[in-house]
């Protein structure tokens, strides 16, 4: 009896840290704690994750360090063998992580038919017009980017890149540290600011006349300060 009562403790306690383990890695995905997660992640604690969040931690850890094919095997794994127990809005965000991810692999065929497939879903099940606009987009910028070929290509060998950069702080009130990069645009010496947080490229349409881009039909739907509208643009 004393054995088995001394078994009962030790699952308990197993089943106890599995839970506050699942929830303090849902905590660190829901708080967008990405470093933490990583570290939690590669920690031996992480075998004792429900399958779930395990899939999730492995996710978003591949997304957020470049890890683009580890990250489309963690999400085609989720989605075969969860998706029953996630929301449709997760659902929708794992797709949308995939074709980005995909992006990063020159796959941007795929990228786009995942992303159309999405919109072609929202129309079929009635969604407002607001909500395909969000998605349509991206899906013509991922198709523009097939039909472009390799839009991304290394101009120097692996570990011979140099970054220049110069520090650089906005007086006043409020003042702002930045970094400026000292860098050319086909040929055209620019200074650039460095924002890890950046999402794309972003210039003056004045500024891309100046640097010689081939500005394409695609437009970008742009917030900031205010609401605006951008083209995507080719460099040589």
């Amino acid at each position: 009896m004393r054995i088995i009562l001394c078994l009962l403790c030790l699952l308990c306690g197993q089943q106890l840290f599995s839970q506050e383990n699942d929830a303090r890695i849902g905590s660190l995905i829901a708080n967008r704690q990405w470093l933490e997660l990583n570290r939690e992640m590669t920690a031996p604690s992480a075998a004792t994750l429900s399958p779930l969040l395990r899939q999730m931690g492995d996710i978003m850890t591949a997304h957020y360090f470049n890890r683009p094919q580890e990250a489309c095997a963690a999400i085609d794994a989720l989605l075969r063998n969860h998706a029953s127990e996630l929301q449709s809005d997760n659902v929708v965000g794992m797709m949308l992580m995939l074709a980005a991810n995909l992006g990063r692999l020159n796959r941007y065929q795929e990228a786009a038919d995942i992303v159309t497939h999405l919109v072609r879903q929202f129309e079929a099940q009635g969604a407002d017009a607001a909500t395909v606009a969000q998605f349509k987009p991206l899906s013509d910028r991922y198709a523009a980017y097939a039909a472009e070929g390799e839009v991304c290509r290394p101009l120097h060998r692996k570990a011979d890149y140099r970054i220049p950069f110069t520090p650089s702080e906005q007086s006043g009130d409020d003042p702002q540290h930045s970094l400026l990069v000292a860098g050319s645009i086909n040929h055209s010496p620019q200074k650039m600011l460095l924002d890890t947080g950046a999402g794309m490229h972003v210039m003056s349409s004045r500024q891309a006349q100046e640097c010689g881009l081939r500005f394409s039909t695609v437009t970008i739907p742009m917030s900031g300060v205010g609401q605006q509208t951008g083209r995507l643009a080719w460099a040589r």
